[in-house]
Parts: C-alpha cells; sequence; structure tokens
C-alpha cells in the first residue's frame, strides 16, 4: 500500500498577499509594479499598516481589470 500526502514536513502556506500575487499575475499584471506606482503616487499611505493597505490596492486594481475585461466582451 502506498501511502500518499504523508509527510514529515508542514505544508507551505502562501500569504494572503502571495495569493493576491499569484492572481494578479494571471490576469497579465505585474504586482509589484503595480505597488511600486501606488507607492510613489501616496508615500503617506505607506507608513501605518503598509501589507493591508497593499492589499487594498491591489484589490482594487484587480477588480479594475476584471471589469475592464467584461466590458471589453
Amino acid at each position: 500500500m502506498i501511502a500518499r500526502g504523508l509527510s514529515v514536513k508542514p505544508k507551505t502556506k502562501i500569504s494572503k498577499m502571495g495569493q493576491l500575487k499569484l492572481i494578479i499575475e494571471a490576469w497579465g499584471l505585474n504586482p509589484n509594479e503595480i505597488l511600486t506606482k501606488e507607492a510613489l503616487s501616496s508615500p503617506h499611505k505607506r507608513l501605518v499598516d503598509s501589507q493591508d493597505n497593499e492589499i487594498q490596492f491591489l484589490n482594487q486594481t484587480l477588480k479594475q481589470a476584471i471589469v475592464k475585461e467584461l466590458q471589453q466582451t
């Protein structure tokens, strides 16, 4: 009998930010470029809770990409 899924090492979990970046890349966008543009346009937002702001901004960008795709069809 073959043991499936048994491992001594714990499974690696991807963070919320990592998952979001993968989804954005799948849509053909560059999440690092998006975050760089956002940081340069509003540096004051990055001071407090920067990861939450980044997630919110990437969510907003992804929503805009989906809406744009739906409008083209």
